[in-house]
């Protein structure tokens, strides 16, 4: 997936992997997948069960309950509200226990649908600051967002 090129406009830290098709291999494998610190949840489509993208959250969570989540698709599946569904199934299953307290983000303020998908689902912003991660040659912005248990067990009352 990493190797089309749309999903290099807003590349993770990955887009410089010497090898992405066995990077791919190996986060998009079956089973539990807890590899240095990320647990991964794997998306498969219904029809080929194919893994089409994943989200993951960083392990173990901070001492304050937070913790990172990061994700992508395959572009082929953008602006089917695929990933807003598993993101939804995502955060339920995380805030099911007691552990998670909020779920924070980071985004090149660049990448709109990233923006969009968060919000859709309660994310709210709480900062930005300039030249957060180098990505090749190129500096990247960080918009942060957050959204806390408390806050999206209200919207599941609405």
């Amino acid at each position: 997936m990493l190797v089309k090129p749309d999903m290099l406009v807003h590349p993770p830290a990955h887009g410089r992997i010497p090898n992405k098709n066995a990077w791919m291999a190996t986060v998009l494998k079956g089973g539990p997948n807890n590899v240095n610190g990320i647990l991964d949840f794997i998306m498969h489509h219904k029809a080929t069960n194919q893994a089409i993208g994943k989200i993951e959250i960083y392990q173990p969570l901070l001492k304050d309950g937070s913790g990172e989540v990061g994700y992508f698709l395959h572009p082929e599946f953008w602006g089917k509200g695929l990933m807003k569904e598993a993101m939804q199934g995502f955060l339920e299953h995380v805030f099911e226990g007691k552990e998670a307290t909020v779920i924070k983000a980071d985004v090149d303020p660049r990448n709109a649908a990233s923006m969009c998908l968060l919000e859709s689902v309660g994310f709210v912003e709480t900062g930005r600051e300039e030249r957060t991660l180098l990505v090749g040659e190129e500096w990247v912005d960080s918009v942060y967002l957050q959204l806390s248990k408390q806050a999206f067990e209200a919207r599941k009352t609405r």
